[in-house]
């Protein structure tokens, strides 16, 4: 199934939209005590400006992800081949179906 194009954007504008929000919240002065009700000690406003910024910034990342997946960028997908030592892996063998992968010079000699 393939998403279209235009709905990970719609979503990528939402992400990005809501980390500016989370910025602005976050450097927006705050409301010193006045008479009424103060609303900004409740719910999302009752966090303190850092956490803000951090899940503002956290949030503008996420949306460039996604503008960037929408342009044709390919995230990482095997990310254990990343961290792995081991050499490149053969491909499957076609007769099986099983991914042969070369053992470490080390489970070889049986140490």
């Amino acid at each position: 199934m393939t998403i279209p194009r235009w709905l990970l954007f719609l979503v990528a504008a939402w992400v990005i939209g809501f980390g500016v929000f989370r910025i602005v919240i976050a450097l927006r002065p705050r409301r010193s005590s006045l008479p009424g009700p103060n609303y900004m000690q409740r719910g999302l406003f009752a966090r303190p400006p850092r956490t803000h910024l951090l899940f503002g910034a956290v949030y503008l990342l996420l949306g460039a992800f996604l503008v960037a997946t929408g342009f044709g960028w390919a995230p990482v997908v095997d990310m254990a081949a990343c961290v792995s030592d081991r050499g490149p892996t053969r491909s499957p063998d076609s007769a099986t179906g099983i991914r042969v992968v070369p053992a470490d010079s080390d489970s070889a000699a049986g140490k």
